[in-house]
């Protein structure tokens, strides 16, 4: 993730499935991670997945896990 030269992030080979199968059934899907906007946007747009995601949240911008705040801003977002 750190090296700058990886451009070559995939997914595990069954992830593309279980996402597409979860938004089928109705699930909502977002993310909470550790990364920073640039590099969440960068492994978004290099697995092609944008589509599942409602919302998505970083660390650039809330406190990082442990802290709770990614998870609410989500909920909060989502209205749940």
């Amino acid at each position: 993730y750190l090296n700058p030269n990886n451009h070559n992030m995939t997914l595990f080979p069954e992830a593309l499935p279980c996402l597409q199968r979860l938004k089928q059934q109705g699930y909502w899907l977002a993310v909470a991670t550790g990364k920073g906007r640039g590099g969440l946007d960068k492994a978004i747009a290099q697995t092609d997945t944008q589509a599942f995601w409602l919302e998505t949240a970083c660390a650039s911008e809330y406190l990082s896990k442990p802290a709770p705040d990614m998870v609410l801003a989500l909920c909060d977002r989502l209205g749940v």
